[in-house]
């Protein structure tokens, strides 16, 4: 039986499989754009380019770290980019989404966002004296 938690789930601060999303989701819509680009080679792309370029833009915005208010934004962009000539043999926007991923600086995992310390009830209190602490037993 397989059952869900309510709790959000925390990211991974050793890295795994969170960090490995954070880097490769980018690079695969910058390469589907890109994609998209090389489709919409030479008089194709003045024509196509901007309506299909568009589309694509607004839908994978979300994934390249766009607001969900600045879809439009890159969705105007995209499909700039694939209209203009010249660009259909330069992965320009991957090369552009993996990079803006690796410096950006908010993705990074601290420890505020690793979750909060557990409350330490049932936990065992020890109370730990040496003889170097006690000055009776010297």
């Amino acid at each position: 039986m397989i059952t869900r938690s309510s709790e959000p789930k925390q990211p991974d601060p050793v890295g795994g499989a969170c960090s490995i999303r954070r880097m490769v989701v980018p690079a695969m819509a910058g390469l589907a754009i890109d994609a998209l680009d090389l489709a919409t080679f030479g008089p194709v792309g003045l024509w196509a380019g901007i309506p299909l370029g568009a589309a694509v833009g607004f839908w994978l915005a979300p994934e390249l770290g766009f607001p969900r208010r600045s879809r439009w934004l890159c969705a105007a962009l995209t499909g700039l980019y694939c209209a203009l000539p010249l660009t259909g043999f330069l992965p320009l926007a991957t090369i552009a989404a993996s990079a803006a991923r690796v410096l950006d600086r908010s993705t990074s995992v601290v420890p505020s966002e690793v979750g909060p310390v557990p409350d330490p009830e049932g936990a065992i209190e020890v109370d730990y004296n040496s003889e170097w602490d006690d000055p009776a037993s010297r």
